[in-house]
């Protein structure tokens, strides 16, 4: 395969579906379920939701699990350069980006296994990671997901974190909350949830106070 045979595999992806979200999730059920239930064999998973904050707290998670000797993969999304950042495996010194010819093959296997039928280009690229992830021994999985309710709702209930709200992020919520009062984070049934309170930062008091003394 050239170098980059999976960006021509993720371009076609995205025909599948005329939306890019979607909010169901038969189309992931159907999937998984013909992929033998990869998101069954996965190690234990901690979910981190949320409007803000998702990424960071992902890597101090990903960075103390390591750092106390666990093996980690790590699912996030957006990715900054190719789209093998966004599934991370488990390795010796910390988890890495998923090896191109790995990737194509995976995204190959599920677009086979899809076939034409509909599909978000999110949700079959998310049961490619959970294909991934099923292949490869790991302590945890660090999954990301939206505000929004997850494509990775079909995984096995477990621990969910919401990162607490940036005063920007208050704001906007509280803006948005008629028009979409469900969609502020998830908590998967029977799933121990945290949510760390959100006290003003020192830097922000000290500003202000210093802007007031520069008025006078």
């Amino acid at each position: 395969m050239t170098a980059r045979a999976s960006q021509s595999i993720l371009e076609r992806l995205k025909s599948l579906h005329p939306k890019r979200i979607d909010l169901s999730l038969g189309r992931m059920e159907r999937l998984l379920e013909r992929l033998g239930h990869p998101e069954r064999k996965l190690a234990p998973i901690i979910h981190v939701a949320g409007t803000n904050g998702k990424g960071s707290t992902t890597a101090y998670l990903k960075a103390m699990l390591e750092a106390a000797g666990f093996a980690v993969h790590v699912y996030t999304s957006p990715h900054l350069v190719h789209f093998n950042e966004r599934i991370a495996l488990a390795a010796p010194g910390g988890a890495a980006p998923i090896g191109e010819i790995e990737l194509a093959d995976l995204l190959t296997e599920c677009e086979a296994t899809n076939g034409p039928e509909p599909i978000t280009y999110f949700e079959i690229t998310t049961a490619c990671a959970f294909l991934a992830f099923s292949r490869h021994p790991a302590d945890f999985v660090l999954l990301e997901a939206g505000s929004t309710p997850p494509t990775s709702s079909p995984t096995p209930p477990s621990p969910s974190l919401r990162p607490s709200p940036s005063t920007t992020s208050s704001f906007s919520a509280a803006n948005c909350a008629a028009s979409r009062p469900k969609r502020r984070v998830f908590s998967k049934p029977a799933s121990p949830a945290s949510s760390p309170p959100s006290p003003a930062t020192p830097w922000r008091q000290s500003t202000r106070g210093q802007r007031r003394s520069a008025h006078h």
